[in-house]
């Protein structure tokens, strides 16, 4: 009998289902009905139902054995699998955008990363950009349900959430506090015995000294 492979290897994805279902076997010229051919994938896990998936990306060998009565055929097929995409970000209340606030503490919000290679690694960064020296990184803290910073400043603060699968496929989330004055101004009067009108009505006016 001969086994023969229909390619010699196969470019894939993370996250991919490979069909390895490329097999033929003959005997004498006949090509064999449902032979019993089994797969393996770097000569340890089997490929269940003749399809192989990975979350992780590398060179593997899909090893096609064929046992007849008079001994066992081989073939080796190589699976390429890459990992290009980019982690997915997810904010538990909605992505951030750009926002005002006081000095002192900010809190910032908690967010998560979908990746098909699997763990990936988060970060979050805020630089305070100053208009009269250089830009200051400052400390996160690590909250319990998301991160924190101290602005000491009034200004512009970039804070970008950043992503990064096994890979090295980044993924960031920039965006912009202003931190400034937000109480509004209050109006006072000299005399505290000024007469204020609750009521009026069309046409009617009224005198302040």
């Amino acid at each position: 009998p001969v086994l023969k492979l229909d390619k010699e290897s196969i470019d894939a994805s993370v996250g991919d289902t490979v069909d390895l279902n490329i097999f033929t076997v003959y005997d004498e010229g006949t090509v064999l009905d449902n032979p019993d051919v089994t797969i393996s994938i770097n000569g340890g896990v089997v490929a269940v139902d003749n399809t192989f998936t990975t979350n992780k990306e590398g060179r593997y060998e899909a090893e096609f054995k064929y046992t007849y009565a008079g001994g066992v055929l081989s073939q080796v097929l190589v699976i390429n699998v890459s990992d290009n995409e980019k982690p997915t970000l997810e904010f538990t209340n909605g992505t951030p955008k750009l926002a005002f606030a006081e000095t002192g503490k900010i809190e910032l919000p908690s967010f998560d990363a979908k990746d098909k290679g699997g763990e990936v690694a988060l970060s979050v960064s805020v630089t305070f950009k100053s208009s009269s020296s250089d830009d200051e990184e400052l400390t996160v803290t690590s909250e319990t349900d998301g991160y924190s910073f101290n602005a000491d400043s009034e200004g512009t603060y970039e804070v970008v959430y950043k992503a990064v699968d096994q890979a090295g496929n980044e993924a960031t989330r920039p965006f912009t506090i202003v931190v400034g004055d937000k109480t509004g101004p209050v109006v006072e009067f000299d005399d505290n015995d000024i007469f204020i009108p609750t009521t009026k009505k069309l046409n009617d006016v009224f005198a302040f000294d």
